[in-house]
């Protein structure tokens, strides 16, 4: 198999599909229902029943949202009403004054994805991951990698969290809560957007949201009420993790501290974003790798050259760093970006009104002709390569974490551990994919494959 192929995703429909197609492929999937000149264009536009939405995948237009330095362009509340159930009124969902006073107060708990302080955490959950493929090895089959690939990246942000390992029957249940939660809510989100009502989905999205929440609830409230015990007494606890820093987080003008409601939903979103984003980029990455037995061995052998693979020395794995970097940009783990218009507006001679939703697409910028040579191409040599006609458009069209204020702030984080794994994958197996199977993304809350990818891992002698 040659480096250069074409890895799946959704052929575009030839014009633009009428409201009623697009409803019913919109309620599994939102790239389903792009058409050819979506790829291209500069802003586009679909009207629909309850609110019209405007796609800019033009990249001067894309940074000016993002960047959003008059903040006419906050988080559209129609992401905050699919996300309500599983992160309430945490960071990612509010915006203004009040995302601010959060952020603030959140600042503190991020010095503890500090890459040097989590470089141990994330080499010993990538161990045990070892230890596990080396059983899956033994018995020579395929096995799907989605919910293992969950399970190593929930453990290092669990870890981060709460300092404790996270267990596999916790992993497998946030894996299936998670996929069924986000299979409801974008049915529901589609409802929405035709202006018809939920059927009583709502409920179902509540429940398992409430499944993922367990996970760490339990956990959460025993320290919740001992910290504030012992700050009533007058003493401290010894915890050092991100619990502890939201625990102790004041409010910048009154003193106050996060109510436990208000750290479910921080740690939520600390939790999701710690571990969806880099499980699914994950999967793409050894689905992509799957197919190249020569850039697993030209993998392989960077990596035996380096040696121990420390802190330091991560940096010289170019060549793993650049096949994460392109499944992001082929897969971007969040498809699209929605922002809301704060006022009346004319963006390239188009009518925009409050409330309308303009959102910015990694996926569709990421694949734009107009910016990448051979878009839709498995080609990871773009980001290593000098003289790569692609290098401008990695620093101006590149977004898989967002861009601007809003950029997550955890990415050094995710491509750590993304490099550690996939270093350790490759430095003790050969990767093989299962032939028969039909790998298909899906672009909901994040891309993931439809029915899954499933690998044979065969131990390197």
């Amino acid at each position: 198999m040659q480096e250069k192929f074409i890895p799946p995703y959704p052929r575009p429909h030839k014009n633009k599909a009428d409201q009623l197609k697009r409803f019913f492929l919109g309620l599994s999937s939102w790239i389903h229902t792009l058409y050819e000149k979506s790829y291209h264009m500069k802003l586009g536009e679909v009207r629909l029943p309850r609110l019209n939405i405007f796609t800019v995948n033009e990249k001067d237009l894309v940074h000016e949202v993002l960047t959003d330095r008059e903040g006419h362009f906050p988080k559209h509340y129609v992401q905050h009403e699919m996300l309500c159930p599983l992160l309430g009124e945490s960071v990612f969902s509010t915006n203004g004054e009040k995302w601010q006073k959060q952020r603030t107060m959140l600042n503190p708990a991020f010095a503890h994805t500090n890459l040097k302080r989590v470089f141990a955490m994330m080499q010993d959950a990538s161990k045990e991951l070892i230890e596990l493929l080396e059983a899956v090895a033994i018995k020579d089959d395929y096995v799907h990698i989605d919910p293992i690939m969950t399970h190593v990246t929930a453990d290092i942000i669990f870890r981060t969290i709460l300092s404790k390992k996270l267990g596999a029957k916790d992993a497998h249940n946030i894996h299936i809560a998670f996929n069924k939660y986000q299979t409801i809510a974008q049915r529901i989100t589609t409802l929405r957007l035709y202006g018809l009502p939920s059927f009583g989905l709502g409920w179902l999205a509540d429940r398992y949201a409430r499944h993922i929440h367990q996970v760490f609830k339990d956990i959460t409230k025993e320290r919740y009420d001992a910290f504030h015990k012992k700050r009533e007494d007058g003493h401290s606890l010894p915890n050092d993790d991100i619990l502890d820093a939201l625990m102790r987080a004041q409010d910048p003008d009154d003193g106050s501290y996060f109510s436990f409601d208000d750290i479910i939903d921080q740690l939520s979103i600390i939790f999701l974003a710690g571990h969806e984003t880099s499980a699914s980029a994950l999967t793409w990455s050894l689905y992509l790798l799957a197919h190249c037995p020569h850039l697993q061995q030209k993998s392989y052998e960077e990596i035996q050259k380096v040696g121990q693979i420390s802190f330091e020395t991560m940096r010289l794995l170019k060549i793993t760093e650049s096949v994460f970097q392109e499944a992001l940009r082929l897969y971007p783990p969040v498809s699209f970006f929605p922002r809301e218009a704060a006022h009346d507006m004319t963006v390239r001679d188009k009518n925009i009104a409050k409330g309308d939703m303009l959102t910015i697409s990694p996926w569709l910028l990421h694949r734009n002709k107009n910016y990448w040579q051979e878009p839709h191409h498995f080609a990871p040599e773009r980001f290593t390569d000098q003289e790569s006609q692609d290098k401008t458009s990695i620093k101006s069209c590149f977004i898989p974490f967002g861009k601007g204020p809003r950029i997550c702030i955890g990415a050094g984080f995710a491509k750590q551990e993304a490099v550690i794994i996939l270093a350790d994958i490759i430095k003790n197996f050969h990767i093989s994919l299962k032939g028969d199977h039909n790998v298909e993304p899906v672009s909901r809350m994040t891309t993931r494959p439809k029915s899954g990818v499933y690998l044979r891992f065969k131990k390197r002698i």
